[in-house]
């Protein structure tokens, strides 16, 4: 089942959003109040990671047409792809089958906190680690708060969908064989295990412009520096 999210802003233009693995799509909202009456917020949430016959996306093909499926009625007016790590993936496959399904495409494609896709298919089997070692990882990556990981009534909750969405990750397989027409932004935090060499493939993924935009923090800087991202966004749309 695929949500999407919306802040209620009767705009011009759309701002479509991804959430990052485990994370939840209403983390976007609050983001209109700085955007502004130009832009409407939306956010598509994957609730509880199951697709339309039930079963959990295991692979980003059944994924992608269930998100396109949801959002079809928000593509009446012009609108931007938003979306960070696991989002950004999910932003980027979309474009690309908006593209083949000759639907209208995204103004602008941005793509945040991810390397390039044809450095994910490789990417390092988490989903399936053992229980206390998949909690260290979280714990590694700074981006699940403390009080949730010490609290396992909330981890029971919680876990099997973050595993989907990790499971995901990996088992995304690149295609080199579509060309994006729009432009690309990349966002990327000056803490997080990327460099530019990592990211630059990123703008060979369309035949528009595109660039690279660092911040302040590691990998989940959108949530420990929101105000500098919001304020690039609102500059690029």
């Amino acid at each position: 089942m695929v949500e999407v999210l919306r802040s209620g802003q009767n705009a011009p233009k759309r701002l479509i959003c991804f959430a990052y693995a485990g994370g939840n799509a209403a983390m976007f909202l609050p983001w209109q109040a700085q955007l502004g009456p130009a832009l409407e917020v939306c956010a598509v949430q994957l609730s509880p990671r199951h697709g339309d016959d039930g079963q959990a996306h295991a692979a980003f093909p059944p994924l992608i047409r269930d998100i396109a499926q949801a959002i079809q009625p928000l593509l009446d007016r012009p609108y931007v792809l938003f979306g960070h790590s696991l989002g950004a993936l999910v932003a980027f496959e979309l474009s690309r089958f908006i593209k083949l399904m000759h639907l209208p495409a995204p103004e602008r494609l941005v793509v945040s906190g991810c390397d390039a896709p044809e450095h994910k298919s490789d990417a390092k089997r988490v989903h399936d680690l053992p229980h206390d070692e998949f909690i260290e990882e979280l714990r590694r990556k700074n981006g699940t708060p403390e009080a949730v990981l010490n609290t396992p009534e909330l981890l029971d909750l919680l876990l099997p969908a973050v595993r989907a969405d990790f499971a995901l990750v990996e088992s995304y397989q690149y295609r080199a064989n579509i060309r994006l027409d729009m432009p690309i932004d990349v966002f990327a935090g000056q803490e997080d295990k990327v460099d530019a060499q990592s990211l630059a493939p990123w703008l060979a993924e369309t035949r528009a412009s595109g660039a690279i935009h660092w911040f302040e923090g590691g990998h989940f800087f959108i949530n420990s520096a929101p105000d500098a991202v919001i304020a690039k966004l609102r500059s690029l749309l």
